[in-house]
């Protein structure tokens, strides 16, 4: 049975004067693969910072498994949703399950801190991800495609209901973006 995860009415967003999206609407079904298909500049990755929470519609609402995403708390929010976006900064010199174990955040307690389990979640993650090779490496030494790799890693760690991707297979090889049939994607 089908659950309705996203419903978006008549949303609008600008940056300032600029208008990007004007009366969108759209329903998406849970084990649904939606992509975005438009030219640059035509409001992609606003849509997906729209759905993700991280931006407010000027205009209209955005419901989450039929709840406002404004409603939802920050924490139990990251447990349903995780974001890639095109490009990511890592200054830190985190290694790769350090960078991963970040997505686990929204689960651990705070109290106990990170445990076997989610070191477990980690390894397990970088398996199915085949970046085992890239373990205690630097993330900032890694190419742009191992990178790639271990963000969505991070992401699947997380371990959301929905996974909101902008350009994900944008860094990795022709190998990789040919060898990744079944991974959602965004824009």
């Amino acid at each position: 049975m089908t659950e309705l995860v996203y419903s978006a009415r008549n949303i609008s967003f600008a940056y300032g004067s600029l208008a990007v999206l004007h009366d969108v609407s759209s329903d998406v079904q849970s084990g649904e693969m939606v992509g975005i298909i438009g030219p640059n500049g035509a409001g992609k990755t606003t849509l997906l910072r729209l759905l993700s929470g991280y931006l407010l519609p000027g205009t209209g609402t955005v419901d989450l498994f039929g709840k406002d995403l404004r409603a939802y708390e920050k924490r139990r929010l990251a447990q349903l949703v995780a974001t890639l976006p095109q490009m990511i900064s890592t200054i830190f010199p985190y290694t790769t399950e350090e960078f991963i174990l970040m997505g686990r955040y929204p689960h651990f307690d705070k109290r106990l801190g990170y445990g076997r389990e989610e070191e477990e979640v980690v390894r397990e993650v970088m398996g199915r991800m085949g970046i085992d090779q890239l373990s205690g490496r630097i993330v900032s030494t890694l190419s742009e495609g191992e990178r790639q790799k271990v963000y969505l890693a991070q992401c699947i760690a997380q371990n959301p209901k929905v996974l909101l991707l902008d350009e994900p297979v944008s860094h990795l090889d022709i190998k990789h973006q040919m060898h990744n049939p079944g991974t959602p994607c965004g824009s």
